[in-house]
């Protein structure tokens, strides 16, 4: 694209880790779209008036990403402002669930249309704005760890979330035709208020929450690794899922969250 200015396109950009990545988005020289839902368009635009108040350049997008069609619609509005993309962060999403024999038809259609269907159709539709214009770009999408730790109460959201990295092998194998690299990060547990001079967590959570490196995730480690992805050393990663978690995912539940007060002895 030669010296054009670098373009980026984040779902749930208003709060949290998409604030973050945002920010981060800006300050590397790329003009981003901040889609929010419409619930907190406050939050969104905060987002907004710190990218320009740090000399960075942006725009707002709403969008309920719940509703058929959204992901057309959001394009829609951001092809009008951008005439090209050069990388899209699919981090939208809701987290809901609860016990299986507690679920609701209604809680199934509000997490999947939003978690899983909206994120099929924005990447589809990235994709296609990228393959129009001739971009070589980056898809990013937001899992969790929750695709591969098994919670109580987590069947949904972790089903949910594991589709999404198996629809990112897909996806990955599917655009790398036309130099589109698809990958997919999945964070723990996120101490996202940290970035913004508080704390969620305090040290002895870390305990609990079974996490070997000692660390929680912080947004501005998702902002790291797009920004890794998103340059030369990116190159050979596609259709990846990788696992920011401090390692929790490479251990099981505590017997204590099925309701034992024991570990069960192998082979008894």
């Amino acid at each position: 694209m030669g010296d054009m200015q670098k373009t980026c396109l984040i779902t749930g950009a208003g709060r949290h880790n998409g604030k973050i990545m945002a920010l981060r988005m800006a300050k590397a020289g790329y003009r981003v779209a901040i889609h929010h839902s419409g619930q907190d368009p406050e939050s969104a635009d905060q987002t907004l008036q710190m990218i320009r108040s740090q000399g960075g350049d942006g725009f707002l997008v709403e969008e309920d990403l719940s509703r058929p069609g959204a992901a057309g619609r959001l394009f829609d509005q951001v092809e009008e402002k951008m005439d090209h993309l050069d990388v899209f962060i699919n981090n939208a999403g809701v987290t809901l669930g609860g016990p299986i024999e507690k679920l609701s038809e209604e809680t199934f259609d509000k997490l999947v249309s939003i978690d899983y269907r909206g994120a099929v159709f924005c990447v589809q539709k990235a994709a296609d704005f990228m393959i129009r214009t001739g971009t070589k770009g980056l898809i990013v999408i937001i899992s969790s760890n929750h695709h591969e730790r098994i919670f109580p109460g987590g069947a949904l959201y972790g089903s949910t979330k594991e589709a999404l990295c198996r629809f990112t092998k897909y996806a990955g194998l599917e655009y790398i035709r036309w130099g589109i690299h698809v990958n997919c990060l999945a964070p723990g547990w996120i101490d996202w208020e940290e970035e913004m001079g508080d704390r969620k967590f305090k040290q002895p959570d870390i305990e609990n929450h079974q996490i070997p490196a000692h660390r929680f995730v912080k947004s501005s480690d998702l902002a790291d690794w797009v920004t890794f992805m998103a340059g030369p050393s990116g190159a050979s990663l596609v259709g990846q899922t990788i696992n920011l978690d401090g390692g929790a995912s490479l251990l099981g539940p505590g017997m204590a969250d099925f309701g034992l007060d024991r570990q069960i002895e192998i082979g008894r």
